[in-house]
């Protein structure tokens, strides 16, 4: 049956924008119904131009349809050109199509290098903590399907205890045919996510497939073929830094025998798995004694205890402050502790601690970047919906949306009576990042709406103040 559309009106939809191949090909679709041109149609425009320019080379029916179609994960950026010029009549005005598919095709690439493996990763030494979580993870892993996540903020260890885990699953009794291993890069500030495609070659490259038969397969196919793979085999799979659940979602195997390991900073809706909080102050000692030594530890215990508090209690960035103890040695831990404390009071974070935040605040749109602005400035440890709406000057129903997407990023904790508050550390990096990118008109707005706010609810108090007053000086 030939399909068309009515045409459209106004301009003409553009490439502007687009991000993907999908995208690509639905705003191709969206010129065809612009251009009321059925598919037969524009593959006879394709041919006709081609052929007025003297091109050998002439792309069958279906060629042209694909390109039209969802499910793309790679299109010629000549055909796109061509099938826009045919829609608009003017093939010069097709060469934002060529160039967009092309940008696109820069970015596919180094989705498409992906580094797989047969082996897990070395686990770090003396791993610490997390006994209760390894307990929860073991038991999930112990029924069917057989598939854990472990979410949380950046730098809360998620990648350490799945190593961990994947190496005493590895170790147990009956022990695993296979393992296969792969670092989605969901958070990466050098790469892309890894598409998905391309995990699933790597993986049965490691099985065994030839590429050429690999190469026939589209991500649903590859897919079909690792099931029918590992059907019969004990296998683990560690998926670490999974971008969302579109990642993975062809990843997971579902084989009898198979056990799957899923890190991931964004919530993981439907996967059984904890969500990691921050060490409790007897974990932060312990990696703190570990690291820097139990005779340095013991001898200023306060520091230490000072030191953990000051960092939040966070795995990374505990590593982190230990690593400089070390290298310092004329340091006493009561200097590092007062360095710390004059940093947090700067606003300033210690590099590999605010790049991991920071690239979770990359995955932001807009609005919930600046929400997370403003929220730091409230003045007390906690806040609601409706305070965080007074800030941003947003609707009700449009801010409870973007927090429920900044505590899936990691950025917030949510709790009880629907209440949300920071990391200590986010708290510092959002703070700084207000006083980069808001002005000081903006903020004193914000807190001026926010004060305004709670005058209009008796009930309410911010908890720094305990009462009421008036909105104080923004820095």
């Amino acid at each position: 049956m030939v399909e068309v559309d009515d045409a459209g009106h106004g301009l003409p939809p553009g490439p502007h924008g687009v991000v993907s191949y999908d995208e690509l090909s639905a705003r191709l679709r969206a010129l065809r119904t612009w251009a009321g041109v059925a598919y037969r149609e524009v593959h006879r425009r394709v041919v006709r131009d081609r052929k007025a320019r003297g091109v050998l080379e002439l792309p069958v029916y279906n060629t042209v349809y694909r390109c039209l179609r969802p499910g793309r994960t790679r299109l010629d950026a000549e055909l796109v050109a061509d099938i826009a010029g045919a829609l608009l009549g003017d093939p010069v005005a097709a060469a934002s199509w060529r160039q967009a598919c092309r940008a696109i095709e820069g970015v596919a690439t180094d989705a498409a290098i992906v580094a797989v493996s047969g082996t897990l990763p070395a686990e770090s030494a003396g791993f610490t903590g997390r006994t209760r979580e390894l307990t929860t993870l073991l038991a999930a892993l112990a029924r069917p399907p057989a598939v854990v996540a472990i979410t949380g903020m950046a730098g809360v260890g998620k990648t350490r205890l799945a190593v961990h885990l994947a190496h005493r699953v590895m170790a147990a009794g009956g022990r695993r045919d296979l393992c296969l291993s792969v670092n989605l890069r969901g958070h990466d500030a050098d790469h892309v996510p890894a598409d998905p495609g391309a995990v699933l070659e790597g993986f049965l490259r490691l099985l065994g497939l030839p590429g050429g038969r690999i190469a026939r397969l589209d991500t649903g196919g590859r897919a079909e073929e690792l099931r029918r793979r590992l059907a019969g085999r004990r296998t683990l799979l560690l998926l670490d830094d999974a971008a969302s659940p579109d990642q993975i979602r062809t990843l997971l195997p579902d084989t009898p025998g198979s056990v799957t390991v899923v890190t991931s900073r964004r919530v993981l809706d439907g996967l059984p798995g904890v969500v990691l909080d921050p060490f409790g102050p007897h974990e932060s000692a312990a990696l703190l004694r570990h690291e820097i030594g139990t005779r340095r530890a013991e001898a200023e215990p306060r520091a230490v205890a000072g030191i953990a508090e000051a960092v939040g209690h966070l795995p990374l960035a505990l590593s982190v402050v230990s690593a400089r103890i070390r290298a310092d040695t004329e340091w006493t831990l009561a200097d590092h502790l007062d360095r710390l404390t004059r940093r947090r009071a700067d606003l300033r974070l210690d590099d590999p601690v605010a790049r991991a935040i920071g690239l979770s605040y990359a995955t932001l749109d807009a609005d919930q970047r600046r929400l997370l602005r403003l929220a730091a400035l409230h003045p007390g440890g906690g806040f609601d919906a409706s305070a965080a709406g007074a800030l941003t000057g947003a609707p009700p129903g449009l801010t409870g949306s973007r927090l429920v997407g900044l505590v899936a990023a990691g950025l917030l904790r949510r709790r009880a009576g629907d209440r949300f508050e920071f990391h200590d550390l986010v708290r510092v990096f959002a703070a700084e990042r207000a006083r980069d990118e808001e002005s000081a008109r903006a903020k004193n707005e914000a807190l001026g709406r926010l004060f305004d706010h709670y005058r209009r609810s008796p009930r309410r108090r911010t908890p720094a103040t305990g009462g009421l007053g008036g909105p104080p000086g923004c820095p």
